[in-house]
């Protein structure tokens, strides 16, 4: 769910109304799917294979990169915990060992 709010399809909080706000959003969820576009099933749009795209998502989520700072500082509640981290790389490495087969 956090991850669609860039990625996916955006649920718009309140205050993208706001000019400047909707302009640094806008930029966000653009540079967000060029990198990952998750609008249709799987396998989503990205710059490689699903492999790949998926092994770049567990690295980019194990550095906590995933969702960026600037992101977090804004909306709070985007936060990945722990236990989302482990889910997400479980079902990454259990969607790669699928690919894979």
């Amino acid at each position: 769910k956090k991850c669609f709010d860039c990625h996916g399809k955006t649920n718009y909080p309140w205050y993208y109304k706001i000019p400047v706000v909707k302009q640094m959003i806008d930029h966000d969820i653009k540079e967000a799917k060029k990198h990952l576009d998750m609008s249709n099933d799987f396998p989503f749009l990205g710059h490689g294979t699903p492999e790949e795209d998926l092994l770049s998502l567990k690295n980019s989520i194990k550095k906590g990169m995933m969702p960026p700072k600037r992101y977090v500082f804004i909306h709070r509640k985007s936060k990945i915990n722990i236990q989302e981290q482990k889910t997400i790389i479980l079902w990454i490495e259990q969607s790669v060992n699928l690919i894979k087969d």
